[in-house]
């Protein structure tokens, strides 16, 4: 049974092109030059929606592991910056990736994207706030630390 339904590509291949792509940061466009090198037509749209396909088959994966942080006594979040398109403006903005990370019973690492909401847990002097995003509703019993670039 092929992974990806009336697909062509097998386990290895979407494995080796996700691994590349996160794993080692290889963009799909490097991987479709390595690959025309190779003698194999393969289109980074073909590619990127293989990706897409690819993030469907693990979400209940992806799901559960959020499930497990939330058992967690201590999680750790921090907002990574990252460029994020914006068909709104003529270039990428900066935005927030967030990882949350488990406790030793729970050793999870989640990323949500900086599409999902969020809210000011802290007031600083000057007005500035600092940010967790929703991505757990835990039940506030967990501690949750945060750290803040000035």
């Amino acid at each position: 049974m092929a992974p990806i339904e009336k697909g062509l590509p097998g386990q290895g291949l979407l494995a080796h092109v996700v691994v590349n792509k996160y794993g080692d940061h290889l963009p799909l466009h490097r991987q479709e030059a390595i690959f025309q090198r190779q003698g194999v037509a393969l289109s980074r749209k073909t590619m990127c929606d293989w990706m897409g396909e690819c993030a469907e088959l693990v979400s209940p994966l992806y799901e559960r592991m959020k499930q497990n942080i939330l058992g967690s006594k201590v999680m750790q979040t921090d907002d990574t910056p990252a460029n994020v398109l914006d068909p709104s403006l003529p270039r990428a903005r900066i935005g927030p990736i967030w990882t949350y990370f488990g406790d030793r019973d729970y050793p999870y690492t989640v990323y949500a994207p900086s599409s999902f909401s969020a809210v000011p847990f802290s007031d600083e002097p000057g007005g500035n706030k600092c940010f967790i995003c929703l991505l757990l509703k835990a039940d506030w019993r967990t501690v949750i630390l945060y750290s803040r670039r000035s």
